[in-house]
């Protein structure tokens, strides 16, 4: 307990260094921290066919799938309605919150929320990677719901870190970095295919949007 203390002690001075020193940006190249690039329709856990399907959809309705990341596809048995669940990206950065898309069986579509997006913000991060880290290290030691020993071994593994859009309020969108542990920091195979615990970090306060260890909502 006393080694956590020291640790989060360490990490909040490094955080106020940070504020008081203009958060320079000057992210070196650390080979346990992923630093996601942008990208769209070139990364999806779907297969082949249902990209290829979506393809189709987004074709026939003029619209311009290279924009999207999907990650979810799903058909209705009883209506033939197309659902599909994706990301959107603005300006070459992924906007954090999902959004959704019907087509009827017609493959006309019918419904769509969070993809037609217009964000006046620029690409530039005031943050750097470090800062990003450091603020999730200290949501994760003061995380009660996991093992103590468990907290350690995710403040010291590896991190998946990614720079882009978040909303916060009705059409009101911020820079925010989005930032989990790396799938082979953790041990327990469900949790590192969830990616938790996972937060996200506004760019331009560094106040904490959401944090969720994927056990308590």
């Amino acid at each position: 307990m006393k080694r956590t203390f020291v640790k989060l002690v360490i990490l909040m001075l490094l955080i106020c260094f940070s504020v008081l020193s203009c958060n320079e940006q000057n992210d070196a190249v650390d080979p346990c921290v992923t630093r996601f690039n942008p990208v769209s329709h070139s990364t999806t856990p779907l297969s082949k066919a249902e990209v290829e399907k979506i393809k189709f959809l987004f074709y026939s309705n003029d619209l311009d799938y290279t924009k999207f990341q999907f990650y979810r596809y799903e058909i209705d048995d009883l209506t033939g309605k197309h659902v599909i669940r994706c990301f959107t990206f603005v300006n070459n950065l992924k906007v954090f919150t999902a959004g959704v898309i019907h087509f009827d069986r017609n493959n006309r579509i019918t419904y769509n929320v969070g993809i037609n997006l217009k964000i006046d913000l620029d690409t530039i991060p005031s943050m750097n990677q470090d800062d990003v880290i450091n603020i999730y290290k200290i949501l994760v030691l003061e995380d009660p719901w996991y093992p103590l020993f468990w907290r350690e071994q995710i403040i010291d593994g590896c991190f998946d870190i990614q720079f882009g859009y978040s909303q916060i309020d009705y059409n009101i969108y911020t820079k925010a970095w989005e930032i989990t542990p790396s799938s082979r920091t953790l041990p327990n195979g469900d949790l590192a295919r969830r990616k938790y615990p996972i937060a996200y970090i506004n760019d331009d306060n560094q106040e904490v949007l959401y944090y969720s260890n994927g056990i308590v909502r």
